[in-house]
């Protein structure tokens, strides 16, 4: 699957599907088809000469994106720099929201989307609308940890604490 520009950071894998950023301005999701091709679907060959099917989709972004999604629930969320953060719909790729709030999004549990603001706050936003929920002081936990393997937010310390 020919991405056209270099990854903005990681992909990110969940089961069968992969999420991924790019420098050029958009992000894609790459899903692998087990049976039965959907309307959108490509047959691609790999290094073992056999047809492998995959679906997904494909959005331009209003800025480039800095790093990597974070994806949870039906949702994927990514940071755009100057631009803000933005939610889209996992299935199609729709935004679904966008703040203009610089941030970092680290983890993604339950409802909620946990991004490192540009004070150095953690920001915890509605998944489904990116609307803040709650803003906390991190004190010494000034690493910040992004977490897209688990539902889980991590913070760290310099100090070694996590």
């Amino acid at each position: 699957f020919e991405l056209g520009s270099p990854a903005s950071g990681p992909p990110v894998v969940i089961g069968k599907d992969v999420y991924v950023a790019t420098r050029a301005g958009d992000i894609a999701r790459i899903t692998s088809v087990s049976a039965g091709l959907t309307a959108n679907a490509g047959v691609y060959r790999n290094a073992a000469g056999e047809d492998v099917k995959f679906s997904g989709w494909h959005k331009v972004l209003e800025a480039v994106p800095e790093g990597s999604p974070v994806v949870g629930g039906d949702t994927v969320v990514l940071s755009l720099g100057a631009w803000g953060m933005a939610g889209f719909d996992a299935a199609n790729g729709d935004l679904r929201w966008h703040v203009p709030d610089v941030g970092l999004p680290l983890a993604i549990t339950d409802a909620r989307v946990w991004c490192l603001d540009a004070t150095g706050y953690l920001v915890a936003r509605d998944l489904m609308t990116g609307g803040r929920r709650e803003r906390l002081c991190l004190g010494e936990f000034t690493i910040p940890v992004v977490n897209t393997k688990t539902e889980r937010l991590v913070l760290a310390s310099p100090k070694g604490l996590v």
